[in-house]
C-alpha cells in the first residue's frame, strides 16, 4: 500500500512540475517576462498533478475510447479548476488565473473557459496513453527504499514551501490581492534576500566577536609568557648575584 501510495506522489509531483513549466513557457512567450506561475513559491503547479492523478485513477478504464476519455478528462479538469479557483478567492481572497468574458466567450464567472478545457481534454489523452505508463515504468525500475527516501524529502520542502507561500500570502495587502503570481514572486524574492542580508550579517557579527576573543586570548597568552619570562629573568639574576 505504501508504495503505490509513494509512487502516486512521486508522479503527482513529476506531472506538477511538468505543469509549472508549461506554464512558465507560456507566461514567458505572452508576457514576455519570467513569472513564477501558481500558488506555492516553488516550481510545481500541484492542479496539474491533481487533474493527472484524478485522470488515473477514474479515467483508465476508458483508455481505449478515446472520445470519450477526451470529454470526461474536461469534466475533471473543469470541476478541479472551478472549485480551486473558487476556495482560493473565498479562503485567502486570491486570484491565480481569471478568464473575463471581454476574451473568453465561454468562460463561467471567470473560473472556467471552453477554450482552456479542450486543451486539458488532450493532457487527459496524453497522461493516461503516454506520460503516466512512462513514468510508472521508470518508477518499478527504482529501488523502493530509493523512492521512499525521494518522497519524504520531496515531502517535507513541499509542506515548507506551502507553509512559506501561505505566510507571504497572508502578508500581502489586503486591498493589493487579485492575481497574485507576479506580487508571490516579487514578496518571497524580498524575504529570501532580507533573510539572507540576516545571515550574512550574523556570520559577520560571529566572525568579529570570533577575532575579538582571539585577540583577546592571544594578549592574554603574551602577558602570561612575558610574566613567566619575567620570572625567569629575575631567578636567574639572583641566582647569578
Amino acid at each position: 500500500m505504501m508504495e503505490v501510495i509513494t509512487k502516486y506522489f512521486l508522479t503527482f509531483i513529476i506531472i506538477s512540475f511538468a505543469g509549472w513549466v508549461v506554464e512558465e513557457l507560456f507566461a514567458l512567450f505572452i508576457s514576455k517576462e519570467k513569472v513564477n506561475r501558481g500558488f506555492l513559491v516553488g516550481p510545481i503547479c500541484p492542479i496539474y498533478g491533481f487533474s493527472a492523478i484524478l485522470m488515473i485513477l477514474l479515467l483508465n478504464q476508458f483508455k481505449d475510447n478515446i472520445l470519450l476519455l477526451f470529454l470526461l478528462s474536461m469534466i475533471i479538469c473543469a470541476v478541479l479548476e472551478y472549485l480551486t479557483s473558487y476556495l482560493l478567492e473565498k479562503t485567502l481572497n486570491i486570484k491565480l488565473w481569471n478568464y473575463p468574458k471581454s476574451e473568453y466567450k465561454y468562460s463561467i464567472h471567470g473560473r472556467i473557459t471552453l477554450e482552456t478545457l479542450i486543451p486539458f481534454g488532450l493532457l487527459g489523452i496524453a497522461v493516461i496513453e503516454f506520460i503516466n505508463p512512462f513514468i510508472e515504468s521508470i518508477l518499478n525500475k527504482m529501488n523502493i527504499e530509493a523512492l521512499y527516501t525521494i518522497a519524504i524529502i520531496i515531502f517535507i520542502i513541499g509542506l515548507i514551501d506551502l507553509i512559506f507561500s501561505i505566510i507571504i500570502i497572508l502578508k500581502m495587502d489586503k486591498n493589493s490581492k487579485g492575481d497574485i503570481t507576479k506580487k508571490k514572486s516579487e514578496i518571497a524574492k524580498e524575504k529570501i534576500d532580507n533573510t539572507t542580508t540576516e545571515v550574512r550579517n550574523t556570520v559577520k557579527k560571529t566572525n568579529d566577536n570570533v577575532r575579538k576573543q582571539l585577540k583577546n586570548t592571544s594578549n592574554t597568552f603574551k602577558k602570561s609568557v612575558q610574566r613567566v619570562n619575567d620570572k625567569v629573568r629575575n631567578s636567574v639574576r639572583k641566582k647569578s648575584n
